[in-house]
């Protein structure tokens, strides 16, 4: 084994057992994704057992605009009563 190879080897190692580690310190401080300590007042209504969850803000979309701008163009035209 040549010393290039056994230094990449060596580094290698040294980033997973330091990704291993901060996970390990993560889970057992109680900041990990799923625990309930991390749980946000605005998600209290949702069960602990949810497994995904999905946001969208339909107010500010693009989409939102596009399909009214698309209905604006072809909605028919009331007819105006004159007084």
């Amino acid at each position: 084994m040549s010393s290039r190879t056994r230094y990449f080897l060596i580094g290698s190692s040294l980033v997973v057992v330091v990704g291993l580690c901060t996970g390990l310190v993560a889970y057992y401080n109680g900041s990990a994704p799923g625990s309930s300590t991390a749980r946000l007042p605005e998600l209290a209504y949702l069960p602990a057992d949810a497994s995904a969850v999905a946001y969208a803000d339909v107010r500010t979309s693009r989409l939102r605009s596009s399909a009214k701008n698309s209905a604006r163009c072809c909605r028919p035209a009331l007819p105006r009563i004159s007084s």
